[in-house]
């Protein structure tokens, strides 16, 4: 069914091809009397009706390469792409690369196709060659340094990454983002190697390049933890949370953890998390919030989550509300366990993180979107 379709829309783009070439075929002259010649014929059913080499060559032989048939020929080699006959579209833009009527401007449309073949067959290295050489000529400049960048998050060539996403930074300043990402992965690979004082500097460029990069304030926590620097580790998960406060839930153990060892403020923050939500998910730093206010009055918890339940219902709000019963030693245990039970089954199958670009959903948090690829843009929803 797939291989009919290609084939048809193949059809009716031949078809509109040469209508297109026999309209411009036609002379002022024979215009001026009336009289139309007849358009030329291309060999354009061979292509449709088969799929091989030869058919391929005919159909770039067939059409003559020009304004108004390039766009064409790289849809041609799109949908081969697309249909994953790489080799295919490989072959095709090398072939009209032989032609020697391009202009320079054809030339580095055909070229940047001829790299995204090579991206997509995983030749790395030849795609790598031709987007750097891309990469200088402003009318394709752009599409190419962001091939560069598919290639360097593939292997993971971070340095690289780094330096064409400064150059993008200038185009699109939502790299700035994608560039604090790109400094995060290196911190950790420094950290895997045992250089701490490294990941920190690449930490502090990444917060550089974005001041509201998540991933950086957490690095930071986890090393300023090893480090035994209890007060800036309180201090960066606190910033993490303000940025984020449903966050409160995934690292709400070493907000309590960091607090009672540097004795900073725990209720304060918390209180200031909530504060600055402004219409964030702010649950999970309520029910954290709850459980230290329990500490000293337990009839002033319940009714803090009371009243955050009431205005913000959420299956989360409510499970923190049924545990702090339990805690408070409030009557009804046996059936508070039971609701509880079946509040967990409910929360197994439900999604806590969404990108906001695309709207892939999931249970845990990526930092690079699984189907979007775009950075720093999968968000809790509570």
């Amino acid at each position: 069914m797939i291989d009919s379709l290609f084939w048809l829309i193949l059809f009716f783009l031949a078809l509109a091809i040469g209508w297109g070439l026999g309209r411009s075929g036609i002379s002022w002259s024979a215009r001026s009397h009336g009289s139309v010649k007849p358009i030329p014929s291309y060999p354009y059913v061979p292509l449709l009706d088969e799929q091989s080499d030869e058919a391929l060559q005919r159909f770039i032989r067939a059409l003559e390469i020009n304004d108004s048939t390039l766009d064409a020929h790289l849809a041609v080699g799109r949908l081969l792409r697309k249909r994953g006959e790489v080799d295919k579209a490989i072959q095709l833009h090398e072939g009209m690369l032989a032609n020697r009527q391009l202009t320079n401007a054809q030339s580095f449309q055909v070229h940047l196709e001829l790299g995204r073949d090579f991206l997509a067959a995983g030749v790395l290295s030849r795609a790598e060659t031709l987007f750097l050489e891309l990469a200088e000529e402003k009318a394709v400049r752009l599409a190419a340094l962001k091939g560069l960048l598919r290639i360097y998050e593939q292997e993971h060539e971070w340095s690289k990454a780094v330096e064409v996403c400064e150059r993008l930074i200038a185009e699109d300043s939502y790299y700035r983002s994608v560039l604090a990402h790109y400094f995060c992965e290196l911190a950790e690979q420094d950290t895997r190697h045992g250089r701490p004082k490294d990941a920190l500097g690449y930490l502090e460029q990444a917060l550089q390049a974005d001041s509201s990069c998540l991933r950086a304030f957490l690095l930071q926590a986890k090393l300023f933890s090893r480090a035994e620097r209890h007060a800036d580790a309180f201090s960066a998960l606190i910033q993490a949370c303000r940025l984020q406060p449903a966050l409160v839930g995934s690292v709400g153990n070493d907000v309590l953890e960091a607090a009672g060892r540097s004795g900073a403020d725990l209720e304060g923050a918390l209180r200031a998390v909530i504060g600055e939500g402004r219409g964030l998910p702010v649950t999970a730093a309520v029910l954290v919030l709850a459980r230290q206010i329990a500490q000293r009055s337990t009839s002033e918890a319940l009714r803090f989550v009371q009243e955050h339940l009431r205005a913000y219902p959420s299956l989360l709000a409510l499970k923190g509300w049924v545990e702090l019963c339990q805690i408070c030693g409030d009557s009804g245990k046996v059936a508070m366990e039971d609701i509880e039970g079946a509040l967990d089954k409910l929360l197994l199958v439900d999604f806590r993180y969404r990108c906001e670009r695309c709207g892939f959903a999931g249970k845990l948090l990526h930092w690079q979107c699984p189907a979007c690829h775009g950075w720093g843009v999968v968000k809790p929803l509570y």
